[in-house]
């Protein structure tokens, strides 16, 4: 598609600067190329972020992502405390498919070469 400013980025998705600039340390934009200091990212994947839905809270810890990963998969959970798998039990219940891909999400990280 084409290259976008972090500014151009921040005002397509509604969000500040800085956080546009950790969507893209994050792996969540792609990052073209930087001209000094500033970075030039990829339009397609600015557009794709801010097409994709949007859900409150921020993604559940390593922990907790698979601890859900696997009550969903009817597996036993013994590594987070039973207030933890309560609270956790009852979010999932209420949670749609794409809620928990949601908060499950950036639970690893892409390496491109």
């Amino acid at each position: 598609m084409g290259e976008m400013s972090v500014s151009a980025a921040a005002a397509e998705l509604g969000v500040s600067g800085r956080q546009v600039t950790r969507l893209a340390r994050a792996g969540e934009l792609v990052v073209t190329r930087e001209v000094g200091k500033a970075l030039l990212l990829d339009a397609g994947s600015v557009h794709r972020v801010a097409q994709a839905d949007r859900h409150r809270g921020r993604p559940w810890n390593g922990d907790v992502a698979w601890a859900a990963l696997a009550m969903l998969s009817g597996v036993g959970v013994d590594w987070i405390s039973p207030s933890q798998a309560s609270r956790l039990r009852h979010r999932l219940r209420r949670a749609s498919a794409t809620e928990v891909a949601f908060l499950a999400r950036r639970r690893a990280r892409v390496h491109r070469m």
